[in-house]
């Protein structure tokens, strides 16, 4: 991290987003894109083609660890189309 200072006060700048969390269990769509390195809107897409499982929290959309392991493991088609 680099250290700043600005009028006598002095705050750090992260130079790379945070990791998620080390025994996370649920990640939103965004926290898994982070993970998997891909846009949210392509995460939505394969949400929304049924081929990432998802559960639902009140109005949160959650995807489990486990689910993000197994996509991370398997070779996808490049063109996702929502249904």
């Amino acid at each position: 991290m680099e250290s700043a200072t600005t009028t006598g006060a002095t705050f750090e700048k992260e130079s790379a987003p945070k990791e998620p969390v080390t025994g996370q269990l649920l990640y939103s769509v965004a926290q898994a894109a982070r993970v998997l390195g891909l846009s949210p809107r392509f995460v939505w897409a394969f949400v929304a083609s049924n081929r990432l499982k998802t559960r639902r929290i009140g109005t949160r959309v959650l995807i489990h660890r486990r689910e993000l392991e197994k996509f991370a493991l398997h070779d996808h088609a490049t063109c996702v189309e929502a249904k």
